[in-house]
């Protein structure tokens, strides 16, 4: 049996400018992150200790879930220079 070809990756070289970039995109959901918790205990332990947390954790009781696509997903995404783009509904007919 033929042994498996291995895949070269492109070497990607990163500015020291896009690290600082990134680096300040990060503090800065860090930072929107932690303040919309209603306690930073809470928002410590969700970090550090990987606990759950809930919509009576959030300041304007968002749903987990769409909190982190807002506040952290979304900011990311956009950041790297990708396009967010909202749910697709498809339509079906009534009988």
């Amino acid at each position: 049996m033929p042994k498996p070809k291995q895949t070269m990756l492109p070497v990607i070289t990163v500015t020291k400018q896009r690290r600082d970039e990134l680096h300040n995109k990060l503090k800065e959901v860090y930072n929107e992150v932690k303040s919309r918790f209603n306690d930073f205990g809470k928002f410590q332990d969700v970090l550090t200790l990987q606990a759950n947390y809930g919509s009576k954790d959030l300041k304007d009781q968002q749903e987990p879930e769409e909190f982190v696509k807002q506040f952290v997903i979304k900011p990311i995404i956009e950041f790297l220079g990708y396009e967010t783009v909202g749910e697709t509904v498809l339509l079906h007919r009534l009988a």
